[in-house]
């Protein structure tokens, strides 16, 4: 019997797998995802400027530390108190030794981590003023755009920055968004105040989470949420920051916060009338222990703007290898209560179960939250995960139900990370989902071969729902110190929406590009870069070729910067 060319491909597809470089593992490891795809623009483009500047852990305060986005309170009290007691940290393994940080946990975050001392010789007197420019231009099917970022900051005293971006059209002419962010960190490094823009994340995300906030459950690691409290923002994005005033206060293990956004705020400063939003303000008060934290938020504005009002308790109790957290949220203008709630337990190094429950009812106010869940807001859905991790499996199964639209989901996701001789790296990955009925089968293909400076991946998608689809593509590429090149080239057929597939492609730095393909046709790219001293030149040209009437896609990013 003749085997079909689809069913050709899933063979090999099973055969073959996914594997993530070691530049994507950080990224995923740190964010509790199972690909780079799942990222949001602003959450890569800030660990994309952490990895250009890392954060000095043997000089940053306490402020610095939570605002990073790096650390859990917990950790950031535990760094704090170790550098108290023992000095400063001079190496990875050294952080290993400091309570809250595992052995995964250290590796992910050496990238973005400076171990400077003052204390070494010749580091002493070296200048503590830091400046960043970004300058990036784009070119997109007969639309011209640009953006530029610069950032002054001085350690253990504050920062400032500015951000303007012109969207692609076809006379580029006065950027169409621009923010404006500054940071001073209190004196005795115990607090910090904000101005413009900034990122408000508390508990669980059911009250107040602006920004950046992953639906699904895709790894054992990101069934809680990790709060980072107020943070500076400062990123090309135009819609995940807030922006007004706020300012936060830590004392021993006691954290006190404060916020407020200003009407009509965003209007003025992106000249952008749609974007208008209601002044509302915002508290919270959380104290964090060696096993235990605990805070309440508050959240209230104007009700004739139809701005929410409301009142958020959150907790985690990790007593040993066993953790238990959750958070409740009531909505005082709707009169509605949410709630979420899970179990971990972590036996070993690279070992954990997670468990999570989760109930948001219809009417309550989704606007400013990141609750983990399965659609896109925490409104109208009710469900259950469970997630397992071992060195050689990861496993998640979700159910979640959708009363208002009538709509129940089952989600399973598994991949088997194996690591072989001779620079090669397989694990397989397949993704079901059944919606209503309706079965979603995929398939992804991955294989890395990494001998340094040389570097070739090869990956191959296949898909199964409203009809058969499928995408491959090969990249192969060489980085130095000074300079780096990759080339890609791949092929596709999606013919169905509801098949589409998303695919993460190398850009310029601190550029996130996760194209959706659907149609047919063929795509390449070239990304290259080089670097001398400070400075920095980066160049991606990419383009896609339909072979139906679909019109194809050409595009061009340049980007310089520059860091002292």
């Amino acid at each position: 019997m003749k085997t079909s060319p689809a069913r050709r491909l899933c063979l090999l597809l099973i055969a073959y797998p996914l594997f993530l470089t070691a530049q994507e593992r950080d990224l995923t490891t740190l964010t509790g995802t199972a690909s780079v795809e799942e990222l949001d623009e602003d959450e890569y483009e800030r660990l994309e400027s952490l990895r250009a500047a890392p954060v000095r852990i043997n000089t940053a305060s306490l402020a610095q530390l939570q605002s990073c986005g790096l650390f859990t309170r917990f950790q950031a009290l535990s760094l704090t108190d170790y550098r108290t007691r023992n000095g400063d940290i001079l190496s990875p393994a050294e952080l290993g030794l400091v309570d809250g940080f595992s052995p995964d946990r250290v590796q992910a975050l050496t990238p973005f981590l400076s171990f400077f001392s003052r204390n070494r010789p010749g580091q002493a007197g070296q200048e503590q003023l830091h400046q960043d420019l970004v300058a990036r231009g784009e070119y997109r099917n007969g639309a011209f755009g640009y953006a530029v970022k610069y950032r002054m900051a001085k350690d253990e005293r504050g920062a400032l920055a500015l951000t303007a971006r012109s969207s692609a059209r076809e006379k580029p002419g006065a950027p169409d968004t621009w923010s404006f962010q500054a940071t001073k960190y209190l004196r005795r490094r115990t607090g910090k105040i904000l101005l413009g823009d900034y990122n408000a994340r508390f508990g669980q995300g059911l009250a107040l989470w602006n920004g950046f906030s992953m639906s699904g459950l895709t790894t054992a690691e990101n069934f809680a949420r990790h709060p980072t409290g107020l943070s500076p923002a400062w990123s090309f994005s135009p819609d995940a920051p807030l922006r007004g005033v706020a300012g936060d206060l830590t004392l021993r293990g006691w954290s006190l916060s404060a916020a407020a956004v200003f009407p009509g705020l965003r209007a003025r400063m992106d000249g952008n009338p749609k974007a208008q939003v209601s002044a509302f303000g915002a508290g919270n008060a959380s104290w964090t222990g060696r096993k235990a934290e605990f805070s309440v938020t508050a959240l209230w504005g104007p009700e004739q703007n139809g701005q929410a009002s409301k009142l958020a308790a959150d907790f985690r109790w990790t007593p040993g290898a066993a953790g238990v957290f959750g958070e409740w949220a009531w909505d005082l203008r709707n009169q509605r209560l949410a709630a979420v709630g899970g179990l971990t337990w972590s036996p070993a190094y690279q070992k954990k179960l997670s468990v999570l429950i989760r109930h948001y009812p219809v009417g309550f106010d989704a606007d400013l939250t990141g609750g983990v869940r399965a659609g896109s807001r925490c409104s109208g859905e009710s469900g259950v995960a469970a997630g397992l991790r071992l060195p050689w499996i990861r496993f998640t199964a979700d159910y979640a139900r959708f009363p208002a639209r009538d709509l129940a989901q089952t989600r399973l996701l598994c991949l088997l990370p194996l690591i072989l001789p001779q620079g090669w790296n397989l694990t397989p990955r397949v993704s079901l989902r059944w919606r209503n009925g309706i079965l979603r089968e995929e398939y992804r293909l991955e294989t890395l071969w990494d001998d340094s400076p040389w570097q070739v991946k090869i990956r191959g998608d296949l898909v199964r729902c409203s009809g058969t689809s499928w995408l491959a593509y090969a990249e192969g590429g060489r980085k130095t110190e000074r300079w780096r090149i990759y080339a890609r080239a791949g092929i596709f057929k999606i013919d169905e929406w509801d098949d589409r597939i998303y695919v993460y492609e190398r850009d310029v730095p601190g550029c996130f590009h996760v194209p959706a393909y659907y149609g047919r046709g063929v795509n390449a790219s070239l990304v290259g870069g080089a670097r001398w001293r400070r400075h920095t030149l980066s160049l991606r040209i990419g383009g896609i070729r339909y072979v139906t009437d679909k019109p194809g896609r050409f595009e061009c990013r340049m980007q310089y910067s520059w860091s002292r």
